[in-house]
């Protein structure tokens, strides 16, 4: 039976994301293989435990897909000497949970970066579940938009942490895993590393690894590592009883087994050749937008990128993150508005509009074709700082014909040979 609300739905969205260049940082298109297994029999089969530690009876395949999948995550980030995998949790945030839930103890203090700084909600905002458990204290970045480890030192010994967490969702630079251990060591803190943004890249080489710095990493899969909407945890083999208590019965019951082979596939392919161009690409397409953009007198945060996002200042334009964001979408350029240090604007509003280039390298688009977007953007910016109205209309529509050729140059069927062809049957 074909239900055609669902499938006009499903239609609906698939032609609304054909029609659209996403630069959301933290969005991208999986394989048609990944996709294909999110929705496989293994999506069917209760697996509450551990592979060899089922509630259920009649796990044996899924104990072995789990198990597989743990060893490919291993060998992916090359932590099989010190560290176990979890492949369970659902997202970044339930994995986090489960970090300070197998690690920490109530009321413990966690140095974490600020929201206000680029650090995510799960690190300790205020009115997040963490923050009312545990005491969180916060550290921001320098004045050129680096992470402030001399702040990070400085409260570490003043506080005496249990955990420090690094790791951001608007962060554009390396990060020296190997200063914060040093940090924590003087405190004797355990490091968390939140590689949720940036694994693809620790993978392959292109960004530093937290591997034999961290006490626990945690991630996402559906980023730059171009998997399912999924998520895994690293841990140091000496806490893999805390942690299993942590997932069930702290924060889990049943996993999602077709997620996880999805997961599985996601792992394998971030091994192949063809994934660690994909990533030459994104760094170079992301670098191409900053070039245009400082060319055209548009500040970015930082002043540059060393991975796969940046993020726009606003604060001298007469437009909030959110609208700009508003306006590059009615064109068919998806983004998002951020906050920025010491941000003028409301949270909602924001002065910053965060952009990454996975989902539009995964498309196809390089670093020609992005540094011409992000010209056309800044053109957009100018017009309206200088009150050009009407200029600033027509700068607009010519983003969004350049939204239309590269769409159709390089469209979702390209991706999606097979998935769809019965939407449009």
């Amino acid at each position: 039976m074909v239900d055609t609300e669902i499938l006009e739905l499903e239609r609906a969205e698939y032609t609304k994301r054909d029609k659209e260049l996403d630069f959301i940082a933290s969005q991208n298109l999986c394989s048609e293989d990944i996709l294909n297994a999110c929705g496989s029999i293994a999506q069917m089969k209760y697996a509450e435990g551990f592979p060899g530690k089922r509630y259920y009876a009649g796990c044996e395949i899924v104990d072995e897909i789990e198990k597989r999948c743990e060893e490919e995550l291993l060998k992916l980030f090359n932590a099989q000497a010190q560290y176990n995998a979890c492949v369970q949790p659902a997202n970044g945030s339930s994995a986090n949970l489960i970090a300070y839930r197998a690690l920490l103890e109530k009321g413990a203090c966690i140095l974490a970066p600020s929201t206000n700084m680029g650090g995510h909600i799960s690190h300790g905002h205020p009115l997040s579940t963490v923050a009312q458990f545990y005491d969180v204290v916060t550290y921001g970045l320098t004045d050129d938009g680096y992470i402030d480890y001399d702040e990070m030192e400085r409260l570490a010994i003043k506080e005496m942490p249990s955990m420090i967490i690094v790791g951001m969702s608007n962060y554009s630079r390396f990060i020296d895993y190997a200063r914060v251990r040093e940090i924590a060591d003087k405190c004797d803190a355990l490091v968390m590393a939140d590689i949720a943004h940036i694994s693809g890249l620790i993978a392959t080489g292109y960004h530093p690894s937290p591997v034999g710095y961290a006490d626990i990493i945690t991630s996402t899969t559906h980023k730059i590592l171009r998997g399912p909407r999924s998520a895994f945890i690293l841990y140091m083999k000496e806490y893999d009883k805390e942690v299993k208590r942590a997932v069930i019965p702290g924060c889990f019951g049943g996993p999602d087994e077709a997620k996880i082979l999805a997961k599985l596939l996601c792992f394998k392919e971030a091994q192949s050749i063809n994934y660690n161009l994909y990533c030459q690409q994104v760094l170079a397409n992301a670098k191409a937008m900053v070039e245009a953009f400082k060319i055209h007198g548009i500040p970015v945060l930082s002043g540059g990128t060393d991975n796969h996002s940046f993020c726009l200042d606003l604060t001298g334009f007469p437009c909030s993150g959110r609208e700009l964001a508003n306006a590059l979408a009615s064109v068919g350029l998806i983004t998002n508005c951020n906050s920025i240090p010491n941000d003028p604007r409301s949270f909602f509003e924001t002065s910053g509009l965060r952009m990454g280039t996975p989902s539009v390298t995964t498309r196809g688009l390089d670093d020609n074709d992005c540094f011409s977007i992000a010209s056309s953007i800044a053109n957009y910016l100018n017009a309206l700082k200088d009150g050009e109205t009407r200029k600033a209309d027509a700068l607009l529509d010519l983003i969004g014909i350049k939204v239309k050729y590269f769409t159709r140059n390089h469209p979702l069927q390209n991706i999606y040979p097979n998935k769809y062809e019965k939407l449009f049957e």
